[in-house]
């Protein structure tokens, strides 16, 4: 892969790019800092910039960002420091909801600042989405306040309501 500096200039973290097909653009959801770091959408008509802002910054604390396709919309996904994964409307930025985890990877005394990686399968897999999150433990041994990764975790998930939302991607498996 051949790199190039995009002119982003500043104190940004955790970008997820994607060209947008529809909007015939470039599309960047990354953390801004904004009196802390808050989620914003930045578009260019070229993948390597220059990117202006669209959209944001939301109002809540921002890390770890993805767009995805979740039936046939995309939305903005990101992790925050108070125990949550917030969905945003792509690529506007609205509040549209919150990712419900059961077992998270964080309790009271951990690190909450983690992506969410939520992947869609296609028909004939037992769970319509997977994710792949990461807990903030820190490495055995470690002492002081840091920002490390620990263990993995693998979920698998359904729509709230069922699955009556269009597959995203079409399957190899039933000949697709």
């Amino acid at each position: 892969m051949k790199a190039k500096a995009t002119g982003l200039i500043g104190d940004y973290e955790d970008p997820q790019c994607i060209y947008d097909a529809q909007a015939d653009k470039w599309r960047m959801l990354l953390c801004e800092n904004h009196r802390g770091y808050k989620a914003v959408i930045r578009q260019s008509e070229k993948w390597d910039g220059p990117y202006e802002k669209i959209a944001g910054p939301v109002k809540v604390n921002s890390t770890g960002t993805q767009i995805q396709k979740i039936g046939q919309k995309y939305y903005a996904l990101f992790g925050s420091a108070d125990r949550k994964v917030y969905i945003y409307t792509y690529p506007d930025l609205e509040p549209a909801g919150e990712l419900l985890i059961h077992r998270p990877p964080w309790n009271d005394e951990t690190g909450t600042r983690i992506w969410p990686n939520v992947i869609p399968l296609p028909e004939g897999y037992p769970a319509r989405y997977i994710a792949l999150m990461m807990d903030r433990l820190n490495f055995p041994g470690m002492q002081g306040a840091n920002w490390t990764y620990g263990a993995m975790y693998l979920y698998h998930a359904h729509p709230a309501g069922g699955d009556q939302l269009d597959y995203e991607y079409k399957s190899n498996q039933t000949g697709n």
